[in-house]
Order: C-alpha cells, then structure tokens, then sequence
C-alpha cells in the first residue's frame, strides 16, 4: 500500500513535465524565389503580312512532236539538267525511212528539172533562130516552172523529215530539275499528247500574294514618302516558312498587277527570292513580310507570357512583393521576343522564370535578373 502511495506522485509528475515545454506552432514556408526583368526597350521593324505560295520561275510540261515508240530513258528520276540534255529518245527507224524517201524524191524533181532547164534552153535557141515555135516554147516554160515547184516541195519534204528524225531525241528545252518519268520504255508516244515528265526551274523562286486595297494604298504612299514610287526592285521582302522559321535570304518585289480584282478587291503581287540552294519548291505555302516602318517597342521574351480563355497575359511583381497579372496585346515576333502593344509599362518587373511557382495574389521572392 505505502509503495502505491509513493507511485502515484511520481507518474503525475511525469505527465506534467511534457506539458512543461515549448509549444508546436505551424511556421508558414518561405515564398517562392521568381526571376524579373523589365520590358526590353528596341527599336522594331514593323510588317505587313501576306500568305503566298511558291511558284517555279519557268515550268514545262515535256511531251514529244512525234508519234513513235519510246526507245529509251536517259534520265533518273528527280535529276537536276543542263537545257539540251538529252532525256528520252522514240524509235528512229520509221523516221530515217521517211527521210531517205524524202531525199530520194528531191534528187528526182532535180532531175527532172535539169532535164526541163536544157529543154527550155535548146527551144529558146532555136526560137531565136527562127526555128521553132512560140506554143513549144511556153510549153517547156511552164514544164521547167513546175520542176521547180517540185523540187521546192521536196526540198521542204527532206526538211520536214530531217526535222521529225530530229524530234525523236527529246532533249530539256531548259536548265532546271525534273519529275518522275511517266511512260514507261515500249509504250506509244502521242504527238503533242502524251505528257512524258516536267521540268521546273527552281532558282530563283517567284512567291505569288494577294495584296487588298487598303493594304495597297499603305504600300504606295510609303514609297512615296520615301521618295521612290514605283520602284518595285527597292522594296525588300521577307519570308516566314511554314514552321515558323524565318527564310534565310531576303527578296524583292518584282511584279504587279494592273488592275485590283472588283471580285476581291484584291491586286497580285510577285517577289522573287534567290534559290541557289533549292531550299523553296513550288506550291509551298509561305508568308510574306513587307517592311514598313520601324519604331521604339516594348518587348518581353515569348516564354514570358501565357495565354487562356481570356487572352495572353504577363505576370509582374508590384512593390509588396506581390504577384499580378497584366492582360497585354501582343504585336509582331522580334527575334525570340515579343512586342507589346497595351499592358506593359517599362519599369514592371516582369517574371521570365519560375512562372509554374507564381500564382496571381501571392507573395514571391523576386530576384533580378543577371543579379
């Protein structure tokens, strides 16, 4: 009994003790550490933007001027050649044929009008003499005057058939690099008819837009204010390809049309874009960028700024260290940064890294950038 008694103090001191100590408060984590800059401050080219598309600078469509079979193919598919290559040859023997039976009616209508030729001189003698008569003599002239109607005719046989024979060695009529052969070694080749393959010259490279009224007058009266109207070749154009990246030369406008389209209300324009390394094709749709003034421009990185249902937006830091969001109106692509229209002052501390930590209305730990 007496040990019980000593006990029970004893374990009650023990559960006061813990009671004793400090208490367990929930101490709030540091705010997230964000990187900030503000808006970059450059002078921008500003553009106008057209969608265009590639065209070759020459096309052909190669097709025979002969009817024959096809012999043989001197070409590899998709090949790169000189004008005057040779690509396809038809079967020659019908035409060599033809040409010897042309030439062999030549040397006969030259017989026979050398044969009239001494006629007509011997009657002409011997009219002069008194010894023939005027009809015999207007007779073996019209006789003569037809064999040279004859040899003429035959003479332009032989030229025709040369020229056919000829025609069977279908050669590139330019420089330029070919499509896939579409007839196949044997067949029956159509004058005029049957298509063989296509060659196209790719460089240069002309692209083709549609410019609308509005847009049109902007151009003009920009050429005009820097003093050179209607010098389409000093007017610089760029091109954006389909992938975002911007085309590696710079071209100039060359052509436009004469008339805006009433149906459109839209004018053609061409430029054209060196291609020595046949990076553009025809057909590739493309956009062009006509230079139009250039101007001081506020501009954060592209990876800066996030977008949603609401349009893009940037998030800076104000003095309270607190995060804030500005809807801003975005302008052209400078490089890896962008224009800002509307939204941004130049003093905003703008986050450029850590935005997945960042949450509009929570404190953050702001560090400058490059610091």
């Amino acid at each position: 009994m007496r040990h019980s008694i000593i006990l029970l103090p004893v374990l009650l001191l023990g559960l006061l003790v813990p009671a004793c100590g400090p208490s367990n408060e929930f101490v709030p984590p540091p705010p997230p550490s964000v990187t900030v800059a503000p808006p970059m401050v450059r002078d921008v080219t500003a553009f106008l933007t057209f969608t265009g598309q590639t065209a070759a600078l020459d096309t052909v469509e190669v097709r025979s001027r002969v009817s024959g079979f096809l012999e043989s193919i001197e070409f590899k598919d998709g090949t790169r050649v000189e004008a005057g290559t040779l690509l396809y040859v038809i079967d020659q023997e019908p035409f060599i044929a033809a040409l010897n039976a042309a030439t062999a009616s030549l040397r006969s209508a030259t017989a026979e009008r050398d044969l009239q030729k001494a006629l007509l001189e011997r009657i002409t003698e011997a009219v002069s003499r008194g010894a023939g008569s005027q009809v015999e003599l207007l007779e073996t002239q019209a006789r003569y005057d037809g064999t040279l109607a004859s040899v003429d005719k035959a003479s332009a046989e032989v030229e025709k058939a040369r020229l056919d024979l000829g025609y069977t060695e279908i050669r590139a009529p330019i420089r330029g690099r070919l499509s896939r052969n579409l007839i196949s070694q044997g067949n029956l080749v159509g004058a005029n008819e049957t298509l063989l393959t296509t060659l196209v010259e790719l460089s240069p490279i002309h692209v083709f837009f549609e410019v609308d009224e509005r847009q049109l007058l902007r151009l003009i009266k920009q050429q005009r204010s820097e003093g050179r109207a209607g010098a389409r070749s000093d007017v610089p154009v760029l091109l954006e390809l389909t992938d975002g990246t911007r085309y590696e030369e710079a071209g100039v406008l060359d052509f436009t049309d004469n008339s805006v389209d009433p149906r459109t209300g839209t004018m053609t324009i061409r430029a054209t874009f060196p291609n020595e390394r046949r990076v553009l094709v025809p057909g590739v749709f493309v956009r062009a960028l006509v230079e139009t003034r250039t101007t001081e421009s506020l501009l954060i990185p592209e990876t800066a700024l996030q977008r949603d249902v609401v349009g893009s937006y940037a998030l800076i830091v104000d003095d309270q260290s607190i995060v804030r969001r500005r809807d801003v109106e975005l302008g052209a692509m400078d490089g890896e940064d962008r224009v800002i229209l509307t939204g941004l002052e130049p003093g905003d501390r703008v986050i450029i890294n850590g935005l997945q930590r960042a949450q509009p209305g929570n404190p953050v730990e702001a560090v400058e950038a490059g610091s």
